[in-house]
């Protein structure tokens, strides 16, 4: 008796798993090599669909999640590397902001709009030199770190800090010096 064919198989496997399952034990009992042959692979197959057409096995939902999991990862590392990108294009807005509004605060005491980072310490120096230390410090505080007169600008802006500090010692020193009045 050579058994169902492997069509016939197949449609009880999909439609009546109950009679594949019972032609099983039978040719696993008296035809051995049948039940190897065409049988057995259905058993050992994890990715062939098991009852109704809409069910899967456990191996085709393992690949379904594995392959969910990976596009969940792409779209992860994508957004990483998009916002990593506009991260630095906020510092970058910022940086510009923050030397306009220190251009603003400086521009607001001179109609005179200052163009290059050389001019901020031109200007700077002139306030310096002419005794004008509030306005000094402004420019010289505008000065990058690439300009060739930064390191004189932080001198001379140390100048002014310590020039800061004698006067409210002055200022402390005079009030101290003055008689304590009652006061009725």
């Amino acid at each position: 008796m050579p058994g169902p064919s492997k069509e016939e198989l197949e449609n009880y496997w999909k439609n009546s798993r109950q009679y594949f399952d019972e032609l099983a034990k039978y040719y696993l009992e008296s035809d051995r090599e049948y039940y190897n042959k065409n049988i057995a692979p259905f058993y050992n197959n994890p990715f062939r669909r098991s009852g109704t057409q809409g069910s899967g096995s456990g191996g085709s939902k393992l690949i379904l999640a594995v392959a969910m999991f990976l596009v969940i990862a792409a779209g992860a590392a994508v957004f990483l590397l998009v916002s990593t990108n506009s991260d630095s294009d906020d510092k970058k807005d910022v940086k510009e902001e923050t030397q306009q509004s220190y251009q603003k605060r400086a521009g607001a005491t001179d109609t005179v709009k200052v163009k290059d980072s050389n001019e901020y310490y031109e200007k700077g120096a002139s306030y310096f030199d002419n005794e004008d230390y509030e306005n000094a410090e402004k420019y010289l505080k505008l000065v990058p770190r690439k300009d060739k007169n930064y390191p004189d600008a932080i001198r001379k802006l140390k100048k002014i800090a310590e020039m800061k500090i004698e006067k409210d010692k002055k200022d402390e020193r005079r009030v101290k010096s003055q008689p304590l009045q009652r006061l009725n």
